[in-house]
């Protein structure tokens, strides 16, 4: 963040008014370890989270991060940054010379928590939840050529819970 604060004026990214950037999405180089577990022990798996949480958990070096930047509600105070997701730019590796490059399943499933969505798969991998169904479960791997590249739609559930949609009852 430090290194991008030199460069990047982070108040137009704050669109609530809240003096917090909504969200900063992170690619990272390689891929991720929920698509290719076997690749490396130091990939990243993919995953939505925030730095005060961080910090919580014992991580001391993290925290909610403050910017260079006057808030653009509240001029007497710097923005600051606490939410973010994290994806690869690569899905997996064919072969030592061949990439995948990511699909767009992840980051979308991703950015859903972001907006507010839990998972509705089964952490402990007893049942896909809701499936392919679902862009917050397996739906995010749904794919024609490749894993991902075709996500599922919100379910409605998730909708709902937006916003979005009203049900009918």
């Amino acid at each position: 963040m430090a290194a991008a604060d030199t460069n990047v004026n982070f108040a137009p990214y704050d669109l609530d008014g809240d003096c917090y950037v909504d969200v900063v999405n992170i690619v990272h180089q390689g891929t991720g370890e929920e698509a290719s577990p076997a690749t490396s022990a130091s990939d990243i798996w993919s995953h939505s989270w925030n730095l005060a949480a961080a910090r919580y958990w014992g991580n001391t070096q993290y925290g909610v991060y403050t910017t260079n930047d006057s808030c653009t509600a509240n001029s007497a105070l710097q923005v600051k940054i606490n939410d973010y997701i994290i994806q690869p730019e690569l899905l997996s590796k064919l072969n030592k010379k061949n990439f995948v490059k990511s699909t767009v399943g992840v980051f979308t499933h991703e950015y859903g928590h972001a907006i507010g969505l839990p998972d509705l798969y089964d952490y402990d991998n007893s049942s896909q939840g809701v499936g392919k169904w679902s862009l917050m479960a397996g739906g995010s791997w749904n794919g024609i050529s490749q894993g991902g590249d075709r996500p599922a739609h919100l379910d409605p559930w998730s909708r709902t819970l937006l916003g979005w949609s009203a049900p009918t009852l």
